[in-house]
């Protein structure tokens, strides 16, 4: 119904006042979502929550600015180093270069996951997949020791970590004992 032209049957009537009372009934409903969207589960439309979005966007951004903590820079202090590190110091080549590595490891990745996705339907490679799958259930922990096992050439470095691991554990039980070095019998 359009509120500049009366609908057929209302000739005569009051139709102007309903159509303002249903205003401002949207406008009520509209603070109504924005108040609902504190309590828990609530469905709120897209005008309230694109209203809440830019409310909290503009806080943070008056907070930033307002801010009188000395580690936290001001909005111009980082656009002031952003223009510096771009023109100056080459972040827009060094950003082109991190996204073009970005592009080829996801190309790497998916060839690499297509090619093993159809070899775990191969008769031939089933046992190798099948070991593989079993590897997702590793940590971290256990993935670092088992390719230090599996990939290791003697290399010193390689054997860091794992050092590392085996001296935090070992020294913690040692230092439990009291002791600054191994026991001897004399």
């Amino acid at each position: 119904m359009n509120p500049m032209k009366p609908a057929a049957g209302t000739m005569g009537t009051n139709a102007a006042p309903a159509a303002s009372r249903a205003a401002a009934a949207g406008r009520g409903s509209f603070w109504h979502e924005i108040l609902g969207a504190f309590s828990p589960n609530r469905v709120i439309s897209k005008a309230a929550f694109r209203f809440i979005i830019v409310f909290q966007v503009a806080v943070l951004l008056i907070v930033w600015a307002t801010s009188t903590y000395v580690f936290l820079p001001k909005p111009m202090d980082v656009w002031r180093a952003f223009v510096d590190l771009w023109s100056h110091e080459g972040l827009g080549q060094e950003l082109i270069v991190s996204f073009s590595l970005n592009l080829q490891a996801m190309a790497w990745a998916t060839l690499i996951s297509l090619g093993l996705a159809y070899l775990t339907v191969v008769p031939a490679f089933q046992p190798i997949a099948m070991a593989v799958s079993k590897g997702r259930f590793l940590g971290m922990v256990g993935l670092t020791f088992s390719s230090l096992l599996f990939f290791s050439s003697g290399h010193p470095a390689e054997g860091k970590p794992f050092g590392l691991w085996r001296r935090g554990v070992f020294c913690d039980q040692h230092d439990r004992r009291g002791g600054a070095g191994p026991e001897r019998k004399v």
